[in-house]
């Protein structure tokens, strides 16, 4: 049982608009945990920005047992992608993603920043076009030197002199990525449910990202914006493919008005 807090402790603060704005819409258990640890990790650095890496997360033994409390079969990982992709399709985090330089090409790295002012209004000078994307693109090389920044921030507030000078070319072009499938049902359709949030990722490993994106733009012209529609359209582009004369993952097939509306598939169609 928990002793209580202690008076001499530290204080994380977090904004009022997170108690009326963002917990009241919050429904899914990995999305509160994943993101008040993200807030808790971030007030603890210091100077700006202020980022932490998905790696950095899921190494870290607090999150991981919050995350898997009440013994849950499937993997902390697991648990926390959603947490972290959840976040992002709200609002209250932003995305960065870091794609290393080597050959042959290392997996992309994830980090995350609160979405406050400073941090959007960062990321849309990053970008040079005046954009404030959820979710950016960038090489390990720009990293290197945002961590560099970030050190000689650190070593100034300590009064050391790092003699640390950082070309103007960190400022490199970042540019979108496709949103993610929990950004996606965020969007166009509504609310992510603990249950539909499991439905969601399965989806995302089983179909490549444009089949995702591309369905849920098919759903919105047919007015029909619900998961078991959407579903239904990935599944029979995986039965049937996209395009009879290309079957590439990220073939496109026009739906064929007298075929599916009358076909096997018809009552996808016709609801």
């Amino acid at each position: 049982m928990f002793s209580g807090f202690s008076a001499e402790e530290g204080r994380i603060p977090i904004p009022e608009s997170f108690f009326a704005g963002i917990l009241p819409g919050i429904t899914h258990l990995a999305e509160l945990k994943v993101t008040l640890h993200v807030l808790w990790r971030l007030a603890a650095q210091v100077g700006h920005p202020r980022l932490v890496s998905e790696p950095e997360l899921a190494a870290d033994p607090v999150l991981i047992a919050a995350l898997t409390a009440g013994h849950s079969p499937r993997p902390a990982a697991e648990w926390l992608r959603e947490g972290l992709e959840l976040a992002v399709a709200r609002g209250t985090l932003l995305h960065l993603i870091v794609q290393p330089d080597g050959t042959p090409t290392p997996p992309a790295e994830s980090w995350y920043l609160a979405h406050t002012p400073f941090n959007a209004r960062w990321l849309a000078e990053v970008c040079g076009d005046g954009e404030r994307p959820s979710v950016a693109l960038a090489s390990a090389e720009w990293l290197a030197l945002l961590r560099a920044e970030r050190a000689a921030a650190v070593a100034r507030l300590r009064g050391d002199d790092p003699a640390l000078e950082v070309p103007a070319a960190v400022r490199l072009h970042l540019s979108r990525r496709r949103p993610g499938i929990f950004e996606l049902y965020e969007q166009n359709v509504g609310v992510i449910t603990p249950l539909l949030a499991e439905q969601l990722a399965e989806a995302e490993r089983l179909y490549p990202p444009a089949w995702i994106e591309e369905a849920f733009t098919e759903a919105v012209s047919y007015n029909k914006r619900n998961w078991k529609y959407i579903s239904r359209i990935l599944e029979t582009w995986a039965a049937k493919g996209r395009d009879d004369g290309a079957r590439g993952q990220d073939s496109i097939r026009a739906i064929d008005s007298g075929k599916d509306l009358t076909g096997k598939y018809a009552y996808l169609f016709n609801r």
